[in-house]
């Protein structure tokens, strides 16, 4: 008599569940969860008993160190690595290792002191323990690793640092202990992005002294050499040296505007400033007091004047002639004018 097919399936599928309820009836090590509450003595005596401490849990990936560095548990770490448990093993090659998942400065310590390499790279993405403490707020960890030397500004295969892996997974905490270990907040990825672009994104970080911090080297960066275009600039150009603070402090008296800045104009570590460049000002911000001046010679800026344009367009019925009135009134640009602002007009 034939058997069914699904009856068939159905015996394989016991006998494999079988099989891995008898092997980790073996080694008890390769139970995550026993090993996470286990005491230093029943670790050590299930090794004494013969438990493989290398060994590799099949279906989770994981080494009975991993699993004990990733739960915290400082005892079972202790008793595996007496046993002769390997830090710097993977439980595939090139894989992470326990000091990648390492939930405690006492953890990284312990590992630290048995060998375990702090700059450890993932084959395949290049990432090292800072990295994911990083991108977990794993701060403990973090002091620890940096301490014993972790490279702050260690990139992995997308050229990350562990300060763009903060930023991208809004860490504001872990930001600003790589910021105070001296990472580069000037870094860009293999894409061209800071790790300020990363923060700008993530809403974790909206108003952060952190995000500040990633932002404020990135505006003293001088405008790259280029050459400017014939063509006429209806808001900024760019000057060789110029830097985005002087732009913002020149062009619109307010260096906190840079968000909107960028956001105008695409600015990014994949489109940054260029001499000759004409970038779009935001709108000046009307000033206090009142919107006219008692005595004006020549024409008070309205709420509708956006740019000098509108006002030679107004007040000389010729918009082409704006580089004129900035010209008299030793403004720089098209848009740096204030409501209320009196301005001298060309004869």
């Amino acid at each position: 008599m034939t058997i069914p097919t699904t009856r068939l399936l159905a015996a394989a599928a016991a006998l494999l569940v079988a099989g891995w309820a008898g092997a980790a009836a073996a080694n008890r090590l390769l139970n995550e969860n026993w090993i996470a509450g286990a005491s230093q003595a029943q670790v050590a005596k299930e090794a004494a008993a013969g438990a493989d401490v290398n060994a590799v849990e099949d279906r989770q990936n994981f080494t009975p160190l991993m699993a004990a560095s990733k739960h915290g548990n400082i005892d079972a770490m202790r008793a595996l690595l007496e046993a002769g448990a390997d830090p710097n093993l993977p439980p595939r090659p090139g894989w992470d290792v326990p000091m990648h998942w390492a939930a405690s400065g006492k953890a990284v310590a312990l590992l630290f002191e048995y060998g375990a390499r702090v700059d450890e790279r993932i084959a395949e993405s290049g990432s090292t323990p800072l990295h994911w403490a990083a991108g977990n707020s794993r701060l403990d960890a973090m002091h620890a690793l940096i301490r014993r030397g972790a490279d702050v500004d260690g990139r992995n295969e997308f050229g990350e640092t562990p300060l763009h892996r903060a930023a991208e997974y809004g860490q504001p905490a872990a930001a600003e202990i790589l910021l105070d270990a001296a990472a580069d907040p000037t870094v860009r990825t293999r894409s061209g992005q800071f790790p300020a672009e990363f923060g700008v994104a993530n809403p974790k970080l909206k108003g952060s002294s952190a995000l500040q911090r990633l932002v404020d080297p990135l505006l003293d960066i001088p405008a790259a050499a280029g050459t400017a275009a014939d063509a006429a600039c209806d808001g900024w150009r760019v000057r060789e040296g110029d830097t985005t603070r002087t732009i913002l402090a020149e062009g619109l008296g307010d260096q906190s505007r840079w968000l909107e800045l960028g956001r105008l104009n695409g600015l990014s570590g994949r489109n940054m400033l260029q001499a000759g460049m004409c970038l779009e000002l935001p709108v000046r911000r009307a000033s206090a007091g009142p919107a006219r001046r008692a005595t004006c010679d020549g024409y008070v800026v309205q709420a509708g004047d956006r740019r000098l344009g509108d006002v030679a367009e107004r007040a000389l019925g010729d918009r082409s002639r704006w580089p004129e009135i900035a010209r008299l009134n030793g403004l720089t640009a098209e848009r740096p004018h204030r409501l209320g602002q009196c301005l001298e007009l060309p004869g």
